[in-house]
């Protein structure tokens, strides 16, 4: 397949126009529309709806499908020039929890790249089941996960340990410890915070999730669906201070908790060597890190 049909191909899609498509890589439009029939007559089917009379192109739903894999194949073809030229550097893949990485490290990421100016991240956010199975498939180089999973092919290193805390919705300030039996079902905003968290809050609410009106599984949310008074969430200390900056918000210890979350970092037991540098230079960052936190 010839990079510059796909390449004219996201041109036409970015710029809504065979015509705009034309004049930027300073073709005629016949030759930017006979690049398009080819890319079109190699695949099989059409990728543009082209109205007579009508300036502007729209995808098809096949075309839709095809963008995404044309973006990504125009990437690689970019990076496979760099490895040519000798200045290809890939970028440390980094899988993991939305709670960690966006909360419990949020000081961090900054403080990495403003010391490590070179360094280049790919960062995708995941539950923890799906890092694992990335970092099994080799499409992330590194994870920072919320439980201990046994896989043949990872190395699990435990960094980091939260205690938990209650989030609570109210004009006025609550009590500074919270017994979990004087708690709502009905107010819980709930999230599951791994097997461990899961036996605790069962043992406080074992019949609760009829009478529960929100459930997540990304805490993100929380500031969407928290807003009704005496509304409450058992949340990971680092994250609950993060939300209690917004109104209304106030954190509160619990008089029994669960058990700590603990935060590990996974890698794959035979990492390529480039990516093995830079998890070290990575894992060194975030160790000192995470001590400067004690």
């Amino acid at each position: 397949m010839n990079i510059s049909h796909i390449e004219t191909f996201l041109l036409i899609v970015k710029s809504h126009s065979i015509v705009q498509a034309a004049k930027t890589l300073f073709l005629s439009q016949s030759a930017v529309s006979n690049r398009l029939q080819q890319l079109e007559s190699e695949l099989g089917y059409q990728l543009l709806n082209r109205a007579k009379g009508c300036r502007e192109v729209s995808l098809t739903p096949e075309g839709e499908e095809f963008f995404r894999i044309a973006e990504k194949w125009s990437a690689l073809y970019y990076d496979s020039q760099q490895i040519r030229q000798g200045t290809y550097s890939a970028p440390l893949r980094i899988g993991g929890l939305e709670s960690i990485c966006n909360y419990s490290l949020a000081p961090f990421w900054k403080q990495y790249l403003l010391a490590n100016p070179q360094s280049r991240l790919y960062i995708r956010i995941s539950h923890s089941m799906q890092a694992f199975q990335d970092l099994q498939n080799h499409e992330i180089d590194l994870a920072l996960v919320g439980y201990y999973m046994n896989y043949p092919e990872i190395v699990l290193e435990p960094i980091d340990s939260e205690t938990y805390k209650i989030l609570i919705h109210s004009k006025e300030q609550p009590e500074a410890t919270i017994d979990p039996a004087q708690l709502s079902p009905k107010l819980e905003i709930y999230k599951s915070w791994g097997v461990e968290f899961e036996r605790w809050h069962d043992f406080w609410w074992k019949n609760s999730a009829w009478e529960r009106g929100i459930t997540l599984t990304d805490v993100s949310l929380l500031r969407n669906v928290m807003f009704q008074e005496g509304n409450w969430m058992v949340l990971p200390s680092k994250v609950a201070d993060a939300f209690s900056e917004l109104p209304d918000m106030w954190v509160s210890d619990l008089v029994h908790t669960p058990p700590d979350r603990i935060c590990y970092k996974a890698t794959h037991l035979h990492p390529s060597q480039k990516a093995k540098e830079e998890i070290e230079l990575f894992s060194d960052a975030l160790l000192t890190y995470l001590k400067s936190q004690k």
